[in-house]
């Protein structure tokens, strides 16, 4: 089992590819199945929510407007009409004609289910139906009142109130109709609350039924079928999710324009969901019968892909063990068949090369033989200065013998560790650099001075071998040999202001660059580019020197390094370059 864990041969990373796959796949298509479902699901139950209501809203709005019929009809009415006219105009109603009133009115409402009171005010607010000395003021809310007037003539609902448990108020203006539609009076309706009862709209036999609740501008309930131990909870307006009792119920809520009503709906998540768990259900099964089958087809496929390529590593094994021989397995697939071939066409062409290696090792010997020899020649070289150096001392030649001491040191820096000294620090290389300028002092004595500048904490950093001198021997060859005046050379070593990086320069006070070479020289660095052909030699020296000096920069620090920078005018020219200031345990 442990072996198995170790993904080592192609068998099981194939085996383990191809199962990998299938079951994302799979895994993959089983959610997004589940989830277009679920949102399916959960878009029929919002259908259905939303038909109930808009069912039930419809129903509640004709009653309303069946109502609202009704007492226009009764503030129509001739006799309404008449009497309060007469109320208007000063004329009080007698006892029998408030009678006659009475009944005629409860012919109307002989015709309307629902209504358990009418009442009948004048402008001053005196009862006439029914006949009492209770006023219009004095029995209902004012602000109801206030309501009706500004409402002109339109049916008001007002919110419940505990002096009428079991009734809804509503009130409208009776305006006459021959009259421009004077004001001359009130009439209430009381309306039961059983016209609103909706429970037809809801099965609340079933185990998952749904709950309603119609409530006035108040929030007081008009009907619920919850029943008094369940309160209304709330709702945003859209399809919310609230628990109730531990289940959970999709709440939905919907305004009623005429009287401001709002109607609430509560329907089981889990009815509105019944199915998903079946499917779910059907979805694991699926996935596990079909990774089953996957994994037993993956291993067949990795075991049939694989056999050949074990018999021709087996057969490869056995030519490794008994000398190189040819491979007689054969296949039916191209590329192992190819690779059979491939090997022993490879065998051959070993065959004919042992005969040339053998022969070439005589050549090696002889040549590594040479190499040995060549080694002595830079220590018969720098043995040979030492003896120039002593004899010019016994000479009294000690100037002269300070530069062969220079030379000595120059060459032996050179020459000397070439593979291993890749990088020195930066006081190697400004020894180095002294030498050199001592070795230049002799040569063109008084018209020279130079001076090196570093402080000795920056002496530690390391930087590539012999990157200082091809830059000094330019700023010689370019700048002191060519001025007429005294030579002044200066080898500057400082931290950079913006980053932690040292700035090395060469600065020499020769005529510096023509605006001419000092474009295409920088150029020329910029791309990497060789000078041109038709340049003149010192052109070309000059540009190959610094050339050779900015690609090493590049080549060691990396191709963002910016290279070389040049600085150049008729009395100074700089040339230098940044390196890293941090110190390096242990130098490439």
């Amino acid at each position: 089992m442990r072996s198995w864990m170790k993904l080592n041969t192609f068998r099981k990373q194939m085996f383990v590819v191809y199962t990998s796959m299938m079951l994302f796949i799979l895994l993959t298509v089983g959610i997004y199945i589940n989830v277009q479902v679920s949102r399916l699901l959960q878009t029929n139950a919002e259908k259905h929510m939303e038909n109930t209501a808009v069912q039930s809203i419809a129903n509640v709005e004709l009653l309303m407007k069946q109502i609202d019929t009704f007492s226009s009809q009764v503030a129509t009415n001739a006799m309404v009409q008449s009497l309060l006219q007469d109320s208007y105009n000063g004329k009080q109603a007698s006892f029998d004609q408030l009678q006659l009133l009475q009944q005629e009115v409860r012919k109307l409402e002989a015709y309307q289910q629902g209504i358990k009171a009418i009442e009948i005010y004048t402008l001053g607010h005196e009862s006439y139906l029914p006949i009492s000395n209770e006023r219009l003021d004095e029995r209902y809310v004012q602000q109801w009142i206030e309501l009706t007037d500004q409402a002109a003539g339109r049916l008001v609902w007002t919110s419940y109130n505990d002096k009428f448990p079991n009734s809804i108020v509503t009130m409208r203006n009776i305006r006459l109709m021959n009259q421009s539609f004077q004001h001359v009076g009130y009439l209430v309706v009381h309306v039961d609350l059983s016209l609103f009862d909706l429970s037809l709209l809801t099965d609340t036999g079933q185990e998952q039924a749904d709950y309603m609740w119609l409530t006035d501008q108040q929030g007081h309930v008009i009907f619920t079928n919850a029943g008094d131990s369940l309160a209304l909870p709330e709702a945003t307006g859209a399809m919310d999710v609230v628990d109730i009792r531990n289940q959970d119920y999709f709440n939905v809520k919907r305004s009623i324009p005429l009287a401001g009503w709002e109607l609430s709906i509560l329907t089981p998540v889990t009815k509105a969901t019944e199915g998903l768990a079946l499917l779910r259900s059907t979805i694991i099964i699926f996935l596990f019968v079909s990774s089953v089958l996957f994994l037993i087809l993956s291993y067949f496929i990795a075991e049939r892909i694989s056999r050949p390529i074990l018999k021709l590593i087996r057969a490869m094994r056995g030519a490794r063990l008994g000398g190189l021989k040819h491979i007689d397995a054969s296949s039916q697939t191209i590329e192992i068949a190819e690779l059979n071939n491939t090997y022993n066409q490879m065998v051959d062409s070993l065959q004919a090369l042992i005969q040339v290696v053998y022969e070439k090792e005589i050549l090696q010997s002889k040549t590594e033989l040479k190499a040995l020899q060549a080694q002595i020649n830079p220590h018969f070289l720098f043995n040979t200065l030492e003896a120039f150096y002593w004899e010019l001392e016994e000479k009294g030649q000690s100037e002269l013998a300070e530069v062969i001491v220079a030379m000595s040191g120059v060459f032996r820096y050179v020459i000397t560790k070439q593979d291993s000294d890749q990088w020195v620090t930066v006081g190697d290389e400004l020894e180095h650099a002294e030498r050199y300028l001592l070795i230049m002092k002799m040569r063109l004595m008084e018209r020279f001075e130079w001076q090196i500048i570093c402080q000795e904490s920056l002496k530690q950093v390391p930087i590539p071998k012999l990157m200082i001198q091809p830059i000094i021997e330019n700023a010689i060859e370019h700048g002191i040999e060519r001025n007429l005046n005294p030579g002044r050379l200066t080898i500057l070593v400082r931290r950079a202001d913006e980053a932690p990086q040292l700035v090395i320069s060469v600065i020499d006070n020769g005529p510096g660059f023509t605006s001419e070479q000092l474009h295409k020289l920088t150029h020329e660095l910029a791309q990497d580019a060789a000078p041109v052909a038709h340049q003149q030699d010192k052109d070309k020296h000059l540009g190959m020197g610094l050339k050779n000096t900015n690609q090493r920069l590049k080549l060691y620090y990396g191709s963002s390094h910016q290279g070389l920078f040049i600085k150049s005018s008729q009395q100074e020219t700089e040339v230098g370059f940044h390196i890293p200031a941090q110190i390096r345990e242990e130098m490439v």
